[in-house]
Protein backbone atom coordinates (compact mmCIF):
# COMPACT_ATOMS: atom_id res chain seq x y z
CA UNK A 1 0.00 0.00 0.00
CA UNK A 2 1.35 3.41 -1.00
CA UNK A 3 1.90 6.22 1.48
CA UNK A 4 -1.02 8.22 0.07
CA UNK A 5 -3.35 5.22 0.38
CA UNK A 6 -2.24 4.65 3.97
CA UNK A 7 -2.94 8.30 4.84
CA UNK A 8 -6.38 8.07 3.23
CA UNK A 9 -7.20 4.83 5.07
CA UNK A 10 -6.03 6.37 8.34
CA UNK A 11 -8.28 9.39 7.82
CA UNK A 12 -11.27 7.15 7.10
CA UNK A 13 -10.63 5.14 10.28
CA UNK A 14 -10.34 8.31 12.35
CA UNK A 15 -13.56 9.66 10.84
CA UNK A 16 -15.40 6.40 11.58
CA UNK A 17 -14.13 6.39 15.17
CA UNK A 18 -15.17 10.03 15.61
CA UNK A 19 -18.69 9.37 14.33
CA UNK A 20 -19.02 6.31 16.57
CA UNK A 21 -17.95 8.33 19.59
CA UNK A 22 -20.42 11.11 18.80
CA UNK A 23 -23.21 8.54 18.33
CA UNK A 24 -22.45 6.98 21.70
CA UNK A 25 -22.53 10.41 23.36
CA UNK A 26 -25.98 11.11 21.87
CA UNK A 27 -28.76 9.96 24.24
CA UNK A 28 -30.64 6.85 23.15
CA UNK A 29 -34.03 8.60 23.05
CA UNK A 30 -32.59 11.34 20.84
CA UNK A 31 -31.14 8.73 18.50
CA UNK A 32 -34.55 7.05 18.16
CA UNK A 33 -36.15 10.43 17.46
CA UNK A 34 -33.51 11.06 14.78
CA UNK A 35 -34.21 7.70 13.17
CA UNK A 36 -37.94 8.49 13.18
CA UNK A 37 -37.34 11.86 11.53
CA UNK A 38 -35.05 10.15 9.03
CA UNK A 39 -37.88 7.78 8.20
CA UNK A 40 -40.12 10.75 7.43
CA UNK A 41 -37.45 12.38 5.24
CA UNK A 42 -36.86 9.16 3.30
CA UNK A 43 -40.47 8.06 2.86
CA UNK A 44 -42.45 11.29 2.49
CA UNK A 45 -41.88 11.60 -1.31
CA UNK A 46 -42.81 7.98 -1.98
CA UNK A 47 -46.60 7.86 -2.30
CA UNK A 48 -47.21 10.57 -4.90
CA UNK A 49 -45.42 13.18 -2.81
CA UNK A 50 -47.81 12.60 0.14
CA UNK A 51 -50.44 14.94 -1.30
CA UNK A 52 -53.33 12.75 -0.09
CA UNK A 53 -54.72 13.76 3.30
CA UNK A 54 -54.70 10.22 4.71
CA UNK A 55 -51.00 9.78 3.91
CA UNK A 56 -50.16 13.27 5.15
CA UNK A 57 -51.98 12.57 8.42
CA UNK A 58 -49.51 9.76 9.16
CA UNK A 59 -46.52 12.09 8.76
CA UNK A 60 -48.18 14.82 10.82
CA UNK A 61 -48.79 12.35 13.65
CA UNK A 62 -45.20 11.07 13.56
CA UNK A 63 -43.73 14.59 13.37
CA UNK A 64 -45.95 15.70 16.26
CA UNK A 65 -44.70 12.78 18.37
CA UNK A 66 -41.08 13.70 17.60
CA UNK A 67 -41.75 17.38 18.42
CA UNK A 68 -43.40 16.45 21.74
CA UNK A 69 -40.41 14.27 22.58
CA UNK A 70 -38.06 17.18 21.85
CA UNK A 71 -40.07 19.47 24.15
CA UNK A 72 -40.40 16.82 26.87
CA UNK A 73 -36.68 15.99 26.82
CA UNK A 74 -35.79 19.70 26.68
CA UNK A 75 -33.89 19.24 23.42
CA UNK A 76 -35.29 22.40 21.83
CA UNK A 77 -34.05 25.88 22.70
CA UNK A 78 -36.06 28.72 24.22
CA UNK A 79 -35.61 30.90 21.13
CA UNK A 80 -37.02 28.17 18.87
CA UNK A 81 -40.02 27.68 21.15
CA UNK A 82 -40.72 31.42 21.33
CA UNK A 83 -40.48 31.90 17.58
CA UNK A 84 -42.74 28.99 16.81
CA UNK A 85 -45.23 30.05 19.48
CA UNK A 86 -45.56 33.47 17.83
CA UNK A 87 -46.12 32.10 14.33
CA UNK A 88 -48.49 29.36 15.51
CA UNK A 89 -50.59 31.83 17.50
CA UNK A 90 -50.95 34.06 14.44
CA UNK A 91 -51.79 31.05 12.28
CA UNK A 92 -54.42 29.79 14.74
CA UNK A 93 -55.97 33.26 14.89
CA UNK A 94 -56.38 33.43 11.10
CA UNK A 95 -57.69 29.85 10.80
CA UNK A 96 -60.13 30.33 13.69
CA UNK A 97 -61.52 33.53 12.20
CA UNK A 98 -61.94 31.81 8.84
CA UNK A 99 -63.83 28.89 10.37
CA UNK A 100 -66.01 30.56 13.00
CA UNK A 101 -69.52 31.94 12.36
CA UNK A 102 -69.12 35.71 12.31
CA UNK A 103 -71.01 37.84 14.85
CA UNK A 104 -72.91 40.91 13.53
CA UNK A 105 -70.03 43.38 14.15
CA UNK A 106 -67.71 41.31 11.90
CA UNK A 107 -70.23 40.26 9.23
CA UNK A 108 -68.65 42.69 6.75
CA UNK A 109 -65.59 40.39 6.65
CA UNK A 110 -67.68 37.44 5.41
CA UNK A 111 -67.27 36.16 1.89
CA UNK A 112 -70.13 37.34 -0.39
CA UNK A 113 -70.96 33.76 -1.36
CA UNK A 114 -72.83 33.30 1.93
CA UNK A 115 -75.05 36.33 1.29
CA UNK A 116 -75.69 35.36 -2.33
CA UNK A 117 -76.43 31.74 -1.39
CA UNK A 118 -78.86 32.87 1.30
CA UNK A 119 -80.74 34.97 -1.26
CA UNK A 120 -80.91 32.11 -3.78
CA UNK A 121 -81.98 29.45 -1.25
CA UNK A 122 -84.40 31.65 0.64
CA UNK A 123 -82.85 30.73 3.98
CA UNK A 124 -80.37 32.50 6.21
CA UNK A 125 -76.90 30.93 6.08
CA UNK A 126 -74.30 31.65 8.75
CA UNK A 127 -71.71 34.02 7.23
CA UNK A 128 -68.02 33.08 7.38
CA UNK A 129 -64.74 34.44 6.09
CA UNK A 130 -63.94 31.17 4.32
CA UNK A 131 -65.66 30.74 0.97
CA UNK A 132 -66.03 27.01 1.70
CA UNK A 133 -67.21 25.86 5.11
CA UNK A 134 -64.69 23.85 7.20
CA UNK A 135 -62.19 23.64 4.31
CA UNK A 136 -59.38 25.52 6.15
CA UNK A 137 -59.26 22.80 8.80
CA UNK A 138 -59.04 20.11 6.11
CA UNK A 139 -56.36 21.92 4.08
CA UNK A 140 -54.19 22.75 7.10
CA UNK A 141 -52.27 19.46 7.09
CA UNK A 142 -49.43 20.54 4.80
CA UNK A 143 -48.75 23.75 6.74
CA UNK A 144 -48.80 21.89 10.06
CA UNK A 145 -46.42 19.26 8.69
CA UNK A 146 -43.99 21.90 7.41
CA UNK A 147 -43.94 23.74 10.74
CA UNK A 148 -43.38 20.50 12.68
CA UNK A 149 -40.62 19.40 10.29
CA UNK A 150 -38.79 22.71 10.73
CA UNK A 151 -39.15 22.51 14.50
CA UNK A 152 -37.89 18.91 14.65
CA UNK A 153 -34.96 19.78 12.38
CA UNK A 154 -33.93 22.66 14.66
CA UNK A 155 -34.21 20.53 17.81
CA UNK A 156 -32.48 17.37 16.60
CA UNK A 157 -30.05 19.20 14.30
CA UNK A 158 -28.18 20.60 17.31
CA UNK A 159 -26.44 17.22 17.53
CA UNK A 160 -23.70 16.85 14.94
CA UNK A 161 -24.41 13.13 14.67
CA UNK A 162 -28.13 13.69 14.08
CA UNK A 163 -27.46 16.46 11.55
CA UNK A 164 -25.01 14.29 9.59
CA UNK A 165 -27.31 11.27 9.63
CA UNK A 166 -30.36 13.24 8.46
CA UNK A 167 -28.40 14.88 5.63
CA UNK A 168 -27.09 11.53 4.45
CA UNK A 169 -30.57 9.98 4.66
CA UNK A 170 -31.90 12.79 2.46
CA UNK A 171 -29.07 12.27 -0.04
CA UNK A 172 -29.46 8.47 -0.23
CA UNK A 173 -33.25 8.64 -0.48
CA UNK A 174 -32.88 11.21 -3.29
CA UNK A 175 -30.55 8.82 -5.10
CA UNK A 176 -33.09 6.02 -4.68
CA UNK A 177 -35.88 8.13 -6.19
CA UNK A 178 -33.58 9.24 -9.01
CA UNK A 179 -32.63 5.67 -9.94
CA UNK A 180 -36.23 4.51 -9.61
CA UNK A 181 -37.38 7.42 -11.76
CA UNK A 182 -34.84 6.66 -14.50
CA UNK A 183 -35.69 2.95 -14.53
CA UNK A 184 -39.46 3.52 -14.46
CA UNK A 185 -39.17 6.15 -17.20
CA UNK A 186 -37.36 3.68 -19.44
CA UNK A 187 -39.67 0.76 -18.58
CA UNK A 188 -43.09 2.41 -18.15
CA UNK A 189 -42.98 6.15 -18.93
CA UNK A 190 -46.79 6.45 -18.86
CA UNK A 191 -47.09 5.32 -15.21
CA UNK A 192 -46.23 6.81 -11.84
CA UNK A 193 -46.00 3.97 -9.35
CA UNK A 194 -49.12 1.84 -10.04
CA UNK A 195 -51.26 4.60 -11.60
CA UNK A 196 -51.38 5.68 -15.22
CA UNK A 197 -50.22 9.25 -15.78
CA UNK A 198 -52.72 11.89 -16.80
CA UNK A 199 -50.00 14.38 -17.75
CA UNK A 200 -46.19 14.46 -18.08
CA UNK A 201 -46.24 11.18 -19.97
CA UNK A 202 -43.05 11.94 -21.91
CA UNK A 203 -40.86 13.09 -19.00
CA UNK A 204 -39.57 11.69 -15.72
CA UNK A 205 -41.61 12.35 -12.58
CA UNK A 206 -40.25 9.59 -10.30
CA UNK A 207 -42.89 9.14 -7.50
CA UNK A 208 -44.28 12.69 -7.82
CA UNK A 209 -47.32 13.52 -9.90
CA UNK A 210 -45.85 16.84 -11.05
CA UNK A 211 -42.56 16.92 -13.00
CA UNK A 212 -41.66 20.40 -11.74
CA UNK A 213 -41.67 19.28 -8.11
CA UNK A 214 -39.67 16.18 -9.04
CA UNK A 215 -37.07 18.43 -10.71
CA UNK A 216 -36.39 20.54 -7.62
CA UNK A 217 -36.45 17.55 -5.26
CA UNK A 218 -33.88 15.74 -7.38
CA UNK A 219 -31.97 19.01 -7.72
CA UNK A 220 -31.76 19.36 -3.93
CA UNK A 221 -30.54 15.76 -3.76
CA UNK A 222 -27.87 16.54 -6.36
CA UNK A 223 -26.77 19.50 -4.25
CA UNK A 224 -26.49 17.25 -1.19
CA UNK A 225 -24.32 14.77 -3.07
CA UNK A 226 -22.10 17.53 -4.46
CA UNK A 227 -21.46 18.89 -0.97
CA UNK A 228 -20.87 15.39 0.44
CA UNK A 229 -18.37 14.85 -2.39
CA UNK A 230 -16.59 18.10 -1.49
CA UNK A 231 -16.56 17.11 2.17
CA UNK A 232 -15.13 13.67 1.38
CA UNK A 233 -12.00 15.25 -0.11
CA UNK A 234 -10.93 16.43 3.38
CA UNK A 235 -8.32 18.83 2.03
CA UNK A 236 -5.87 20.52 4.38
CA UNK A 237 -5.35 23.31 1.83
CA UNK A 238 -8.27 24.38 -0.36
CA UNK A 239 -7.21 25.39 -3.87
CA UNK A 240 -8.26 24.56 -7.41
CA UNK A 241 -5.13 22.46 -7.91
CA UNK A 242 -5.67 20.41 -4.75
CA UNK A 243 -9.38 19.81 -5.50
CA UNK A 244 -8.66 18.67 -9.07
CA UNK A 245 -5.90 16.35 -7.88
CA UNK A 246 -8.12 14.87 -5.16
CA UNK A 247 -10.93 14.27 -7.67
CA UNK A 248 -8.96 12.74 -10.54
CA UNK A 249 -5.81 11.26 -8.98
CA UNK A 250 -6.85 8.13 -7.10
CA UNK A 251 -10.03 9.44 -5.46
CA UNK A 252 -11.36 7.58 -2.45
CA UNK A 253 -14.25 5.17 -2.72
CA UNK A 254 -16.54 7.62 -0.91
CA UNK A 255 -15.62 10.41 -3.31
CA UNK A 256 -16.40 8.19 -6.30
CA UNK A 257 -19.76 7.17 -4.82
CA UNK A 258 -20.70 10.79 -4.12
CA UNK A 259 -19.65 11.93 -7.60
CA UNK A 260 -21.62 9.16 -9.35
CA UNK A 261 -24.66 9.83 -7.17
CA UNK A 262 -24.42 13.54 -8.00
CA UNK A 263 -24.36 12.77 -11.72
CA UNK A 264 -27.36 10.41 -11.47
CA UNK A 265 -29.54 12.77 -9.45
CA UNK A 266 -28.67 15.75 -11.63
CA UNK A 267 -29.38 13.71 -14.78
CA UNK A 268 -32.75 12.66 -13.38
CA UNK A 269 -33.56 16.31 -12.63
CA UNK A 270 -32.88 17.23 -16.26
CA UNK A 271 -35.00 14.30 -17.45
CA UNK A 272 -38.06 15.90 -15.87
CA UNK A 273 -38.05 18.52 -18.62
CA UNK A 274 -38.85 21.28 -16.12
CA UNK A 275 -37.56 24.65 -17.32
CA UNK A 276 -37.73 26.51 -14.03
CA UNK A 277 -36.80 23.42 -12.01
CA UNK A 278 -33.56 22.74 -13.89
CA UNK A 279 -32.63 26.44 -14.00
CA UNK A 280 -33.00 26.86 -10.24
CA UNK A 281 -31.22 23.54 -9.70
CA UNK A 282 -28.18 24.72 -11.65
CA UNK A 283 -28.20 27.98 -9.68
CA UNK A 284 -28.35 26.10 -6.36
CA UNK A 285 -25.61 23.64 -7.35
CA UNK A 286 -23.32 26.43 -8.55
CA UNK A 287 -24.03 28.54 -5.46
CA UNK A 288 -23.47 25.60 -3.15
CA UNK A 289 -20.10 24.76 -4.70
CA UNK A 290 -18.89 28.36 -4.60
CA UNK A 291 -20.15 28.86 -1.04
CA UNK A 292 -18.41 25.72 0.21
CA UNK A 293 -15.14 26.74 -1.44
CA UNK A 294 -15.57 30.47 -0.91
CA UNK A 295 -11.83 30.80 -0.29
CA UNK A 296 -11.43 30.74 -4.08
CA UNK A 297 -13.30 34.02 -4.43
CA UNK A 298 -10.87 36.30 -2.67
CA UNK A 299 -10.15 38.26 -5.84
CA UNK A 300 -12.24 39.63 -8.69
CA UNK A 301 -10.30 37.54 -11.15
CA UNK A 302 -11.08 34.31 -9.29
CA UNK A 303 -14.75 35.28 -9.02
CA UNK A 304 -15.02 35.99 -12.75
CA UNK A 305 -13.27 32.71 -13.59
CA UNK A 306 -15.63 30.81 -11.28
CA UNK A 307 -18.71 32.39 -12.85
CA UNK A 308 -17.44 31.65 -16.37
CA UNK A 309 -16.69 28.05 -15.39
CA UNK A 310 -20.16 27.60 -13.86
CA UNK A 311 -21.89 29.09 -16.91
CA UNK A 312 -19.86 26.84 -19.20
CA UNK A 313 -20.71 23.79 -17.12
CA UNK A 314 -24.41 24.73 -17.17
CA UNK A 315 -24.39 25.11 -20.95
CA UNK A 316 -22.59 21.79 -21.35
CA UNK A 317 -24.99 19.98 -19.02
CA UNK A 318 -27.98 21.51 -20.79
CA UNK A 319 -26.62 20.38 -24.14
CA UNK A 320 -25.88 16.83 -23.00
CA UNK A 321 -28.71 16.12 -20.55
CA UNK A 322 -31.38 18.72 -21.21
CA UNK A 323 -32.96 17.76 -24.52
CA UNK A 324 -36.54 17.97 -23.27
CA UNK A 325 -35.74 21.08 -21.23
CA UNK A 326 -34.28 22.85 -24.26
CA UNK A 327 -37.31 21.89 -26.32
CA UNK A 328 -39.65 23.46 -23.76
CA UNK A 329 -37.51 26.60 -23.65
CA UNK A 330 -37.76 26.84 -27.44
CA UNK A 331 -41.54 26.58 -27.39
CA UNK A 332 -42.49 28.43 -24.22
CA UNK A 333 -39.53 30.24 -22.68
CA UNK A 334 -39.47 30.44 -18.88
CA UNK A 335 -43.20 30.78 -18.47
CA UNK A 336 -46.21 29.58 -20.37
CA UNK A 337 -49.74 28.32 -20.09
CA UNK A 338 -51.24 31.63 -19.00
CA UNK A 339 -49.40 31.96 -15.69
CA UNK A 340 -48.87 35.71 -15.98
CA UNK A 341 -52.61 36.20 -16.55
CA UNK A 342 -53.35 33.87 -13.63
CA UNK A 343 -51.09 35.98 -11.41
CA UNK A 344 -53.09 39.07 -12.35
CA UNK A 345 -56.31 37.27 -11.47
CA UNK A 346 -54.86 36.17 -8.13
CA UNK A 347 -53.78 39.74 -7.37
CA UNK A 348 -57.39 40.76 -7.94
CA UNK A 349 -58.49 38.25 -5.28
CA UNK A 350 -55.89 39.67 -2.88
CA UNK A 351 -57.11 43.20 -3.59
CA UNK A 352 -60.67 42.29 -2.62
CA UNK A 353 -59.79 40.16 0.43
CA UNK A 354 -56.55 41.66 1.80
CA UNK A 355 -57.01 41.07 5.53
CA UNK A 356 -57.89 37.39 6.07
CA UNK A 357 -58.11 36.04 2.52
CA UNK A 358 -60.81 33.73 1.21
CA UNK A 359 -59.96 30.75 3.40
CA UNK A 360 -57.12 28.23 3.40
CA UNK A 361 -57.53 25.74 0.55
CA UNK A 362 -60.26 27.71 -1.23
CA UNK A 363 -58.23 28.98 -4.20
CA UNK A 364 -59.60 26.44 -6.67
CA UNK A 365 -63.18 27.38 -5.70
CA UNK A 366 -62.69 31.15 -5.76
CA UNK A 367 -60.44 31.50 -8.81
CA UNK A 368 -63.11 30.80 -11.50
CA UNK A 369 -64.90 34.03 -10.56
CA UNK A 370 -61.74 36.00 -11.35
CA UNK A 371 -60.69 33.83 -14.29
CA UNK A 372 -59.22 36.12 -16.95
CA UNK A 373 -60.14 35.61 -20.59
CA UNK A 374 -56.44 35.25 -21.35
CA UNK A 375 -56.05 32.28 -18.98
CA UNK A 376 -56.39 28.94 -20.82
CA UNK A 377 -59.67 27.23 -20.04
CA UNK A 378 -58.27 23.70 -20.29
CA UNK A 379 -57.98 21.81 -16.99
CA UNK A 380 -58.66 23.06 -13.47
CA UNK A 381 -56.63 25.89 -11.92
CA UNK A 382 -56.31 24.42 -8.44
CA UNK A 383 -53.05 26.31 -7.78
CA UNK A 384 -51.96 29.88 -8.36
CA UNK A 385 -48.53 28.62 -9.53
CA UNK A 386 -47.01 31.10 -7.07
CA UNK A 387 -46.96 30.05 -3.44
CA UNK A 388 -46.64 33.60 -2.00
CA UNK A 389 -49.56 34.86 -4.09
CA UNK A 390 -51.73 31.88 -3.19
CA UNK A 391 -50.87 32.24 0.50
CA UNK A 392 -51.83 35.92 0.42
CA UNK A 393 -55.07 35.15 -1.45
CA UNK A 394 -56.11 32.41 0.99
CA UNK A 395 -54.84 33.76 4.34
CA UNK A 396 -54.47 37.51 3.83
CA UNK A 397 -51.59 39.91 3.42
CA UNK A 398 -50.68 40.27 7.14
CA UNK A 399 -50.07 36.54 7.61
CA UNK A 400 -48.29 36.26 4.23
CA UNK A 401 -46.08 39.17 5.30
CA UNK A 402 -45.27 37.39 8.57
CA UNK A 403 -44.22 34.23 6.71
CA UNK A 404 -42.10 36.33 4.33
CA UNK A 405 -40.39 37.95 7.33
CA UNK A 406 -39.69 34.50 8.85
CA UNK A 407 -38.14 33.35 5.58
CA UNK A 408 -36.00 36.48 5.44
CA UNK A 409 -34.71 35.91 8.99
CA UNK A 410 -33.97 32.24 8.31
CA UNK A 411 -32.08 32.91 5.08
CA UNK A 412 -30.13 35.77 6.69
CA UNK A 413 -29.03 33.53 9.57
CA UNK A 414 -27.94 30.82 7.15
CA UNK A 415 -26.07 33.30 4.95
CA UNK A 416 -24.17 34.64 7.97
CA UNK A 417 -23.31 31.10 9.05
CA UNK A 418 -21.99 30.28 5.56
CA UNK A 419 -19.71 33.30 5.71
CA UNK A 420 -18.40 32.70 9.25
CA UNK A 421 -18.43 28.99 9.96
CA UNK A 422 -15.53 26.73 9.03
CA UNK A 423 -16.20 23.40 10.71
CA UNK A 424 -19.24 21.53 9.35
CA UNK A 425 -19.94 24.35 6.90
CA UNK A 426 -21.83 21.78 4.82
CA UNK A 427 -24.95 22.18 6.99
CA UNK A 428 -25.62 25.92 6.55
CA UNK A 429 -24.51 25.76 2.89
CA UNK A 430 -26.89 22.87 2.17
CA UNK A 431 -29.75 24.50 4.08
CA UNK A 432 -29.32 27.92 2.45
CA UNK A 433 -29.16 26.71 -1.15
CA UNK A 434 -31.83 24.03 -0.72
CA UNK A 435 -34.08 26.68 0.81
CA UNK A 436 -33.20 29.11 -1.98
CA UNK A 437 -33.99 26.42 -4.54
CA UNK A 438 -37.45 25.82 -3.08
CA UNK A 439 -38.10 29.52 -2.50
CA UNK A 440 -37.16 30.68 -6.01
CA UNK A 441 -39.05 27.82 -7.64
CA UNK A 442 -42.16 28.48 -5.55
CA UNK A 443 -42.26 32.10 -6.64
CA UNK A 444 -43.43 30.82 -10.04
CA UNK A 445 -44.75 27.38 -9.07
CA UNK A 446 -45.97 25.43 -6.03
CA UNK A 447 -43.23 22.96 -5.03
CA UNK A 448 -43.26 24.13 -1.39
CA UNK A 449 -46.96 23.21 -1.27
CA UNK A 450 -46.14 19.55 -1.99
CA UNK A 451 -45.33 17.75 1.30
CA UNK A 452 -43.03 15.24 -0.39
CA UNK A 453 -40.63 18.10 -1.16
CA UNK A 454 -41.40 20.74 1.45
CA UNK A 455 -41.08 18.51 4.53
CA UNK A 456 -37.56 17.44 3.55
CA UNK A 457 -36.56 21.03 2.82
CA UNK A 458 -37.92 22.20 6.18
CA UNK A 459 -35.90 19.53 8.01
CA UNK A 460 -32.76 20.67 6.15
CA UNK A 461 -33.50 24.30 7.03
CA UNK A 462 -33.91 23.33 10.68
CA UNK A 463 -30.58 21.47 10.67
CA UNK A 464 -28.86 24.46 9.07
CA UNK A 465 -30.29 26.86 11.65
CA UNK A 466 -29.35 24.57 14.54
CA UNK A 467 -25.79 24.13 13.30
CA UNK A 468 -25.51 27.84 12.52
CA UNK A 469 -25.95 28.64 16.20
CA UNK A 470 -23.53 25.92 17.30
CA UNK A 471 -20.26 27.65 18.14
CA UNK A 472 -18.07 24.78 19.11
CA UNK A 473 -15.06 23.97 16.94
CA UNK A 474 -15.76 26.83 14.51
CA UNK A 475 -12.06 27.27 13.72
CA UNK A 476 -11.46 23.71 12.58
CA UNK A 477 -11.07 22.64 9.00
CA UNK A 478 -14.21 22.20 6.84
Amino acid sequence: MSGRSQIRAGRQELEAEERTAIAIETPLSERFATYALGLVVAAVPFIFGSVQNNVLAVWVALLAAIALHCVWRNICGVAALAGFALVICCWLLVITLQLMPLPPPLVTLAHPIWRDSSALLGTELVPRISAVRDLPSIAAGAQIANALALFCGICLGRSRWSATLLLEIFAWSGLFYAVYGIVSFLAAPDHVLWLEKVAYRNVLTTTFINANTAAVYLGASALAWLLLCAKSLRLREVSRRHVIRALFERPSRRTLICFIAFFLTLSASFMTGSRLGTSTTLLAVAGGALSYYRVWLRSWRAAVMAVVAMVGAAVLLSSVLGGSVNARFDTGGFSGGGRVEAYRSTLEIIREYPLFGTGLGTFRWVFPEYHSRDVPIGGVWDRAHSTPLELAAEMGLPFAGLIAAVWAVVMTCLARAMARRRRDRIFPVMAFWAGMLGLLHSLLDFSLQIPGFSISIMVLLGIGLAQSSTERNRLSAP
